[in-house]
């Protein structure tokens, strides 16, 4: 389905299967959009094949989707923005498909392009093409606490996904890690990061809310919900039967330690009917 450099028809690749003029404009539900970004990636790409062609240069390209999971810059990239922006308070997604990929497998994908002699051409990383109603039901399965939007920016059909061929890409030794892993990588170094709480106190500072904010370190002690979180996962995998540890050091904390400190906070600024969850909560854990 990637095309290579060789301009054949795919039907995938408008880019070399047709002229430019027709990659100015878009049309989609009767409305015409300019995909100006779109057009400077594809430019951008074919002037690379050329001066490769040229200059004689083995030059492999690596095409990736939307680009999710653990963030390395101190910067807030669009991608992860976009998932910013769903967990931080938006009333509405955007009637939009993409597809999306890792950056773990980004990266992995650029080293077995480089060390691999057989690499060639284009490789299309996308693990999964969703709309953003699926990525939203992901991260309320994820994290049902959050308060996620519930309707489309708009009233028309949801924009149709599409087919994105793995094979080539696996060649490069990409297994592709899931959607899910992705976004709950993505949020937790979002929250790691600071720009979650970043931006809940520029919202709690907005409404006039008297906000509190428990950063607890990983937690550990016993679970309540019937599923396995990331920390105790991390025990189990250590006392499962794992040949390594991870060469890591981070803070600890019990769980019973992190709701005692949440309930003391809340009990005085909310009223005890509005905390009845939480107190039940704290009595489950017997403190």
């Amino acid at each position: 389905m990637c095309q290579k450099p060789n301009r054949q028809k795919s039907g995938f690749d408008i880019a070399y299967s047709h002229s430019l003029h027709t990659m100015l404009l878009h049309v989609y539900g009767g409305s015409t959009l300019a995909l100006w970004y779109q057009l400077s990636k594809t430019l951008a790409e074919d002037a690379a094949w050329k001066f490769a062609k040229e200059k004689g240069i083995d030059m492999v390209a690596i095409n990736p989707a939307m680009v999710i999971g653990p963030l390395l810059q101190p910067t807030l990239n669009t991608s992860s923005a976009a998932i910013l922006n769903l967990i931080n308070g938006s009333q509405a997604y955007p009637n939009a498909s993409f597809g999306w990929i890792n950056v773990k497998d980004v990266a992995n994908a650029h080293i077995q392009a480089y060390e691999i002699p057989s690499a060639n051409g284009r490789y299309c990383l996308v693990e999964r093409v969703a709309h953003y109603s699926e990525v939203v039901t992901i991260l309320h399965k994820l994290y049902p606490s959050f308060q996620l939007p519930e309707k489309s920016a708009d009233d028309k059909p949801f924009v149709p996904t599409y087919q994105v061929s793995k094979q080539k890409a696996k060649t490069l030794g990409i297994d592709f890690i899931s959607l899910e892993e992705g976004l709950k990588e993505t949020v937790e170094s979002l929250t790691e990061k600071k720009f979650f709480e970043d931006a809940a106190w520029k919202f709690a500072k907005e409404k006039g809310i008297d906000m509190v904010v428990i950063n607890p370190s990983v937690v550990v002690g016993p679970l309540l919900q019937p599923t396995l979180n990331s920390t105790s996962a991390a025990i189990l995998e250590l006392i499962n039967g794992s040949q390594t540890y991870p060469n890591a050091s981070y803070g600890w904390i019990n769980v019973k330690d992190v709701a005692m400190h949440t309930f003391k906070h809340m009990k005085f600024l909310q009223p005890v009917e509005d905390i009845a969850w939480l107190r039940e909560w704290h009595t489950s854990l017997k403190l």
